[in-house]
């Protein structure tokens, strides 16, 4: 159940929840997510007493290590919060440690929490009902906790809901709705780590909003990156009870004006839901599911916050009904992803190579002929690599599966027998590459041939190899323009029919500084 999936550097992970013991698991992967490790248990309780994994707030990594957090009824049914992590790519993992909450263990339930790590710092933003719900910061460093302090001064006036903290560096950025003006409004806050101090606290940045009667019933995603923050909110009163969507960003703590995003008609008709957002350099880019088409289908709309107001671009990720849509991402690459296709469910996805502000066709980024649930999206950037999470019933119930894609590609073209004329062409490569140049590397098999910045190549050091390493640049290089190139047509050399050849793409310019990599493709000769 509830799967979530976490990539950084060259480690991969998943956590998920087995139905049947309540037990949480972890699996790795290097940055690539193509082999996966056996599961190995984190929850160090007894019996089967019950776990609740919120989704995407539950797993992060950062600086090789993986933590987890989650709610845990081992104590009492009154839900309280339990950490652990791993300093050795999750083969091995710390006791369990109790969060803080603000309230005695086994009292006062945790009803959400949100969790976010940078490097080693990190942070947990609870929601711990005490009549209404009272938001909590705990702070971590190196995976060690603090104790937990009132995260806004509305405390004890009114109820707290969808909350959400990002952390980057030493800022910690909170975001949140509550009720303390009589409907639910958007707040923001800001807390230094090195000072332990808030250097912004309970902004409203839904003033329009409120200024038209509206209130934030509950959805609310946040994203930062750097000191700049993307909040998108589900909003009703406006128009009516069904839910528009709105968004803002906030730069160095001063928040823009408040708007409305999506190509819907704003008058009542169309119900949004399920927002999540992504903050990409100054491009704010915001994915949805409403139902304007009679049923519910997901977009993604984008806009370029550096002139300091907010105009969006939409684009569809899906057709024939949708849901729950994804986005990460990061430079020059984003997806959004999102549960579609009626049943039974598929993973669609829209992908970006101009970092968010525009987007291809949909693609089908899971197929399993089964029913897909709970589809979750990371982003690794050493590889500029998306790896997927996702729930199928192909066995008859709910199992966790991995999978991935990179917007980024190679493909042979051509009928490659021998001393027939073939070539190799590269696409999707990042905006930033253009300009720049691409290299085809190939080998006989596959392996775990490095590349000089460390990053594997899927590749084996042999005859192939040393032929088509010996032709970057020259003969197995090319030039990328709008993410386009191709190497020069050439004869291929006496194979023997049925060899596979194994090959990949990597971008890299006059210096020999190395870019985007593409995942290992393969062609079979006649």
């Amino acid at each position: 159940e509830f799967p979530d999936v976490a990539s950084n550097g060259d480690l991969s992970a998943i956590l998920y929840q087995d139905q049947a013991t309540e037990g949480l698991f972890v699996t790795t992967s290097d940055g690539r997510g193509i082999e996966w490790s056996a599961p190995v248990r984190i929850d160090d309780k007894t019996g089967t007493t019950v776990n609740f994994l919120d989704g995407r707030e539950t797993l992060h990594i950062g600086n090789g290590n993986i933590y987890a957090c989650w709610r845990d009824e081992r104590n009492s049914t009154n839900d309280d919060l339990y950490f652990t992590y791993s300093t050795d790519g999750g083969a091995t993992w710390a006791a369990n440690v109790e969060v803080d909450k603000g309230y005695p263990s086994g009292a006062n339930p945790v009803r959400e929490f949100s969790f976010d790590v940078d490097g080693d710092n990190g942070a947990i933003l609870i929601a711990t009902d005490n009549g209404d719900e009272e938001l909590y910061l705990v702070t971590m460093a190196g995976g060690t906790l603090s104790s937990a302090i009132s995260a806004t001064s509305f405390n004890g006036a009114g109820d707290t809901d969808a909350i959400q903290v990002d952390v980057e560096g030493n800022t910690v950025h909170i975001s949140f709705l509550h009720d303390a003006s009589g409907v639910n409004q958007t707040y923001y806050s800001q807390y230094d780590l090195a000072t332990g101090s808030f250097t912004v606290q309970d902004q409203l940045i839904s003033p329009t909003v409120q200024s038209l009667g509206g209130d934030s019933p509950y959805g609310l995603s946040m994203h930062a990156d750097g000191d700049t923050v993307a909040v998108a909110w589900d909003v009703d009163g406006i128009n009516g009870s069904n839910d528009e969507l709105w968004a803002t960003v906030i730069q160095a703590g001063v928040a823009m004006t408040d708007v409305p995003v999506g190509n819907y008609p704003f008058d009542g008709s169309t119900d949004v839901d399920n927002p999540d957002v992504l903050m990409n350099g100054d491009v704010i880019i915001v994915a949805w599911e409403d139902n304007r088409s009679g049923s519910d289908n997901s977009y993604v709309a984008s806009a370029d916050s550096s002139s300091g107001s907010l105009s969006f671009t939409e684009f569809p990720i899906s057709s024939g009904g949708a849901g729950f849509p994804a986005v990460n991402g990061g430079g020059d690459y984003v997806v959004v992803s999102g549960s579609a296709g009626g049943f039974p469910e598929n993973v669609q996805a829209v992908a970006s190579r101009d970092g968010g502000m525009t987007f291809g066709p949909m693609l089908e980024a899971a197929i399993t002929g089964n029913d897909v649930d709970y589809a979750e999206l990371a982003y690794n950037e050493t590889y500029n690599n998306f790896v997927i999470s996702l729930l199928d019933d192909a066995n008859g119930s709910n199992e966790c599966y991995a999978g991935g894609l990179r917007v980024q590609s190679v493909e042979a073209i051509g009928t490659f027998s021998a001393g027939s004329p073939v070539s190799f062409e590269a696409s999707n490569f990042g905006a930033s590459e253009d300009g720049q140049f691409f290299g085809l590397l190939a080998s006989l098999s596959t392996g775990s041939l490095t590349a000089p910045d460390g990053r594997d190549l899927g590749l084996t050091a042999d005859i192939a190899y040393s032929k088509t390493r010996g032709g970057i640049p020259g003969q197995f290089s090319g030039s990328l323009t709008a993410g386009m190139g191709s190497t020069s047509t050439f004869n291929l050399p006496n194979l023997p029919g049925g060899t596979t050849l194994y090959f990949v793409a990597i971008g890299f310019d006059s210096s020999a500084n190395l870019y985007s990599l593409t995942d290992v493709n393969s062609v079979v000769t006649l």
